[in-house]
């Protein structure tokens, strides 16, 4: 029976005809409603031959063919990447090797309108977390070329960015016409570990061991013009050789290049440095390695030289606003906002020419819109017209002129002795401004006292006491009874001793013959609150009930101890003894037995 059914299924199957079944290409939703429909489970004879070959078909039809090209709708992932081994012919856009000739490796072309996406082609890392310290660090994008044999002729770029405006654009505001061809960007998003710097770039040019015949080695070389026929604005900083400018959170580099032809047109802007931030910039242009002594520029070097020209202001700062120099060098050198000159120890000034005779031809230093006042190094008697007040400093004579008449008219000083120390000299009446400083003794001998004003402190000899009639003033002088006398007039007080923190210690006030003291110690060990010495002679301690009882007195404010034994409070008591007839009354206040009856 086994050997019949074998016979009969060998003459079914040569029985069969043979299909020319075919695949269709599919997306991958499409293939998986497939599977799932010509592979039902637990269905007896609903899985035929023909339903699996045709499912085993569309799957090749879906996959990428090796003969190429190959359409794909989708997003591809490629784990293994992508080696390319054709050339390029006619695509839009392809990835190929170079195997002969010069063809692109990388090619396309791209046409965009309507709402365009503005990051249209895009290269991201989205994340690196690697330590490539061994490596000295790590390169997320690499772009090399080597040149070089007896064939190469023409110039080389190493990557070239074009970026063409070939019509004019529908742009209304000033900012949307802003075409930059190349943006780099760095931002920092977090606190680093240290302290570190972020560069957006860091353009560099080496001449390596061997290289000769270097005629010209730039770091960044900026290139920029108008062709015959271009124009902007007559305010346009289109020719600006470079415009750094601050926008407060971004920091753009701006030029306008074109190196197709020369230009040989007047230059608006070689260097325009614009801050558009309130935060300020601390230096604008800094030359030289910060903390280097011996940087930019080297010994015997110059930081800013023009060639052979004609200019109207070479340096022009009138229209800022300057709280410390305009110009500032080693010295101590400064000019001012204000136009003032201040120098640390000499200023030179003319110092390859010899001061002339008479100065005839008015060489000299000029002030004010007063015609010809000034000073001017002569040798020997000027005859010259200058305006009055001028001095004639004479190399010759060693003596100074001064023009007295606004003519020829000049008149020598006295001169006086060479060390200038006034020596036994009299000065009558002087008014003497600022700090006064004597390393020998002030004696001051005179006996007549200047009226009294407000804002006075005097020192004399021997005087008679003044009336002092103004507030705000100090005397310091000496009487022939008294001796020395220190008097004062104040608002609050006429006299005051101070510590140094400037805390009243005592005073007298204003009018006042008492001399009041915050605070007296004995031997520094106890304090006591308030004493008062009285005018007439007697001692009051706080402020007792009635005041100055007169010489040889004693009032306080309290009760009185007695080596730590207080006295009784006030009070009356009547005290009956068996030898007494009657009782004696005495009356006690504050500790103190002030009456008594019957005693």
């Amino acid at each position: 029976m086994k050997r019949l059914l074998a016979s009969l299924f060998g003459l079914a199957v040569l029985a069969a005809p043979a299909f020319a079944q075919t695949g269709s290409q599919k997306t991958t939703a499409q293939l998986i409603t497939e599977v799932n429909a010509n592979f039902p489970d637990q269905t007896i004879g609903a899985i035929t031959p023909a339903l699996a070959r045709q499912t085993y078909l569309d799957f090749l039809a879906s996959l990428a063919s090796t003969a190429g090209p190959n359409t794909s709708t989708g997003l591809q992932t490629f784990t293994g990447g992508i080696l390319a081994s054709g050339a390029c012919t006619g695509q839009t856009a392809c990835i190929q090797s170079i195997p002969t000739g010069n063809e692109p490796a990388w090619f396309s072309t791209q046409s965009l309108s309507g709402t365009a996406n503005p990051l249209t082609n895009s290269f991201f890392i989205n994340s690196d977390n690697a330590d490539a310290s061994a490596t000295s660090g790590l390169t997320y994008w690499n772009f090399a070329a080597s040149f070089g044999g007896s064939n190469v002729k023409g110039v080389r770029d190493g990557i070239s960015l074009t970026l063409n405006m070939v019509a004019a654009t529908g742009n209304t505001v000033q900012q949307q016409r802003n075409y930059v061809a190349f943006n780099p960007r760095i931002t920092a998003g977090a606190a680093d570990s240290g302290p570190a710097s972020y560069f957006t770039m860091n353009p560099q040019a080496f001449g390596l061991t061997g290289a000769t015949n270097i005629s010209e080695m730039t770091g960044a070389e900026f290139d920029f013009g108008l062709l015959t026929g271009a124009s902007g604005p007559a305010t346009s900083k289109i020719l600006a050789g470079l415009a750094l400018v601050n926008q407060g959170t971004q920091l753009a580099t701006i030029t306008a290049s074109n190196t197709q032809a020369p230009f040989t047109g007047a230059i608006n802007t070689y260097l325009w440095i614009y801050n558009g931030s309130t935060a300020g910039i601390t230096d604008a242009i800094h030359f030289g390695t910060p903390g280097n002594a011996g940087g930019f520029p080297t010994p015997g070097g110059t930081v800013i030289f023009s060639e052979v020209g004609s200019v109207a202001n070479f340096v022009d700062v009138s229209l800022l606003t300057i709280s410390g120099c305009a110009f500032k060098s080693p010295g101590a050198v400064c000019i001012d906002g204000s136009g003032n000159i201040a120098t640390g120890s000499v200023a030179a000034i003319l110092t390859t020419t010899a001061p002339p005779v008479s100065n005839t031809g008015f060489l000299g230093y000029l002030f004010t819109n007063v015609s010809q006042f000034g000073v001017f190094p002569i040798s020997g008697a000027p005859s010259f017209t200058a305006a009055k007040g001028s001095i004639g400093l004479d190399n010759a004579g060693g003596i100074p002129y001064y023009n007295s008449t606004g003519a020829t008219t000049w008149v020598q000083l006295v001169g006086l002795s060479a060390s200038q120390t006034l020596t036994n000299k009299t000065l009558t009446s002087p008014t003497l401004t600022g700090t006064t400083t004597s390393s020998g003794q002030f004696v001051e001998t005179g006996t007549s006292a200047p009226a009294s004003a407000a804002g006075q402190a005097v020192i004399g000899g021997t005087l008679t006491p003044p009336t002092l009639t103004n507030t705000g003033q100090a005397w310091l002088y000496n009487t022939s009874a008294g001796g020395g006398v220190l008097q004062g007039d104040g608002s609050v007080s006429d006299l005051s001793l101070l510590n140094k923190n400037g805390s009243v210690i005592c005073s007298v006030a204003t009018a006042s013959a008492t001399w009041a003291c915050g605070a007296l110690s004995t031997a520094g060990t106890s304090a006591i609150a308030s004493i008062t010495a009285t005018a007439s002679g007697g001692l009051q301690v706080g402020t007792p009930t009635g005041g100055d009882k007169g010489a040889g007195t004693l009032n306080v404010a309290s009760t009185i101890w007695t080596n730590g034994t207080q006295g009784l409070a006030s009070k009356t008591c009547t005290i009956n003894t068996t030898n007494v007839a009657t009782g004696i009354t005495l009356t006690i206040t504050n500790g103190l037995i002030t009456g008594t009856t019957t005693c």
